[in-house]
């Protein structure tokens, strides 16, 4: 019966002596604590204080029924991975999950902000394609560089008058995309390929629908890497 007072009393002596030790704490991790605590993440202190006996005396609430600390660390890591979700415009604890729906959602960004908008086909878009070009015809089989090469050429044939039309621009970049999921040698320059179109549409936009773009692109770049992590 004496249990549940007994934890409850470790647990505040343990909450006192983590305030008492945030005074000796470098910078460092304070920032970084500061900047879990702006993102919603509640770290316990025995996590960011290096005190020996308060971290033996948080390991023991690990055994303690009716310490909490169980739900502390539920509580955590629950947190972590909402913040986690939430890089790349997820708003779930569950990683998984939040990454399966992410693909189809900001997929559809993607291929909405391409087909409603027009593409400039500017002098660093032609010396990207210039640069495409060279670099398949030299490092890829002809086979392999021949399928470049025609990408390169629509692409030049859709922009003959400076610009290309975002359904045609997005039709171009669905046949990259299914070029660059193949297990072939092309499928790494098709991938390097689609992103310098995607580089002309950032230029292409205005200022405000840029700024919106890049946060997509940026929540896509996180989704990526995030997805190898959940791999694991």
């Amino acid at each position: 019966g004496s249990v549940p007072v007994a934890a409850k009393v470790v647990g505040a002596t343990m909450q006192k002596a983590g305030a008492a030790l945030r005074g000796d704490l470098s910078p460092e991790v304070v920032a970084l604590a500061k900047r879990a605590k702006d993102l919603g993440v509640d770290i316990p202190v025995d996590r960011i204080t290096n005190s020996k006996p308060l971290n033996a005396v948080a390991s023991s609430l690990e055994y303690m029924p009716f310490s909490g600390r169980a739900a502390t660390m539920s509580k955590t890591n629950s947190q972590l991975n909402t913040a986690l979700s939430r890089t790349f415009g997820q708003d779930s604890d569950n990683v998984t999950m939040a990454l399966r729906k992410a693909g189809g959602e900001l997929g559809g960004k993607f291929d909405d902000v391409l087909q409603n908008n027009t593409l400039r086909v500017d002098q660093t878009f032609l010396d990207d394609l210039a640069e495409h070009a060279s670099r398949s015809s030299k490092e890829l089989g002809s086979d392999g560089a021949r399928i470049i090469q025609n990408q390169i050429d629509e692409i030049i044939a859709k922009g003959s008058q400076g610009d290309i039309d975002g359904q045609a621009a997005y039709n171009i970049k669905k046949t990259l995309d299914r070029i660059g999921k193949r297990n072939s040698p092309e499928a790494y320059y098709a991938l390097d390929l689609k992103k310098s179109l995607m580089g002309a549409l950032d230029r292409s936009l205005g200022p405000q629908e840029a700024a919106a773009f890049a946060k997509t692109r940026q929540q896509y770049g996180n989704m990526l890497q995030l997805e190898k992590i959940a791999k694991n």
